[in-house]
């Protein structure tokens, strides 16, 4: 330590030392603060989270409010009516719908006119001028064949024979079997599945636009009825291969696990299928017998996967949902038949289904297993009962 004049001390660095305390003051002091800002917005976000969870639980318990709402009597015999006549029209119509399948897959043997006609997927018609199955075309034929200009022109064809005298018989035209006819093609019906036109014709233009599109949509329909033919086909083969009215119990019981249960599964795997056949068809109809069309067709592809809900996914889920459904519900003298007979064949059966459906939904879901509700049900399933054992005819 240095004494002054006036008797002061002054040690050496204590400026330095002074600067640099206030310095960690300074320091500290920001840290602090930065700190307490940190602390002020996890405990901000921590209220604006709390206040939403609070928000979506009053929700919550608003809707289980709302859904634990007792119904009042009125509402209760309301939805029962409700279900006593919505139950049979649902199970009527799960027969009719299972009589179709079962319609469609008997039919449905290799190479059979039927799948020839309702669906075809080789390159006959719709999709060209030529029979399903019928080997190579004329088109194609006439490309391996010389020009006439080449061959001789007219001349090098023979001379026809000059007409008869005395006005003989006309000769009959003949037309070859499995050709093509203009005038029976276009007396057919738009939706007909064997009709040769639009868009399947595009694939013939010589436009690159038209022809792109045409092949676009004969890919997608032959990739369809083929699986659903494949489908068909394996379905017959494993478990109707030799179908026939059922004789005594055993046989009866499995037409019916046949009929209620394996047919309803072949259902719900087609409309499966078809989802997933579609997305495979997406890319590969990008691709197949496409030149300059094929970058337009897969962002296409794209789009129905990544932006297909705008639409509802209409295409192609959509739209070949619809064309499933048709092709199953489209009434046939066959189909009908086969709806009476196994309405009536296992009629009791299914007086059962609808009583256990009535049951769940009246007695559990509507009425909460009430001593009434449970009363009226049991003199109907009584009713059922002796119409079994053949005592009531109401049923």
């Amino acid at each position: 330590m240095v004494k002054n004049d006036n008797g002061y001390s002054f040690q050496p660095g204590l400026m330095d030392k002074m600067y640099q305390d206030k310095k960690e003051e300074k320091e500290k002091a920001e840290k602090e603060k930065n700190k307490e800002k940190r602390k002020a917005s996890r405990e901000k976000k921590r209220k604006e989270k709390e206040k939403k969870r609070k928000e979506r639980q009053k929700e919550i318990e608003s809707k289980k409010k709302k859904k634990a709402k007792e119904w009042t009597y009125k509402d209760k015999v309301n939805y029962s009516i409700l279900a006593i006549v919505m139950v049979p029209l649902f199970q009527l119509f799960f027969i009719y719908h299972q009589g179709s399948w079962l319609d469609i897959v008997l039919q449905s043997t290799k190479n059979s006119n039927y799948l020839k006609q309702w669906l075809p997927d080789g390159d006959g018609l719709p999709y060209s001028k030529g029979e399903q199955g019928s080997g190579i075309k004329c088109k194609e034929i006439k490309k391996y064949l010389p020009a006439r200009e080449k061959a001789g022109g007219e001349a090098s064809s023979p001379p026809s024979a000059p007409p008869q005298a005395g006005g003989g018989k006309k000769r009959r035209r003949r037309v070859q079997k499995g050709g093509f006819s203009s005038g029976v093609n276009d007396a057919k019906e738009f939706f007909d599945s064997t009709k040769y036109g639009i868009p399947y014709e595009w694939a013939d233009n010589d436009n690159f636009l038209m022809s792109g599109t045409g092949e676009y949509f004969k890919t997608f329909w032959q990739g369809n009825r083929s699986a659903l033919k494949f489908l068909q086909e394996q379905t017959r083969d494993a478990f109707f291969k030799d179908h026939k009215e059922p004789n005594g119990l055993g046989e009866k019981a499995w037409d019916f696990i046949k009929f209620a249960a394996i047919l309803p599964v072949v259902n719900i795997v087609a409309h499966i299928g078809q989802i997933v056949t579609n997305f495979g068809l997406l890319f590969w109809a990008s691709f197949n017998n496409q030149t300059i069309m094929i970058l337009p067709f897969f962002i296409l592809a794209i789009c129905s996967i990544f932006l297909g809900a705008f639409t509802g996914y209409f295409w192609p889920w959509g739209l070949f949902t619809l064309y499933l459904t048709v092709f199953n519900l489209r009434p046939t003298a066959q189909k009908i038949s086969n709806f009476q007979t196994y309405g009536k064949r296992y009629k009791w059966l299914w007086c059962i289904s609808i009583l256990v459906w009535w049951f769940i939904i009246i007695g559990g879901g509507i009425w909460k297993w009430h001593k009434d509700a449970m009363i009226f049900l049991g003199i109907i399933a009584a009713l059922f009962f002796l119409g079994m054992v053949g005592v009531s005819t109401l049923v």
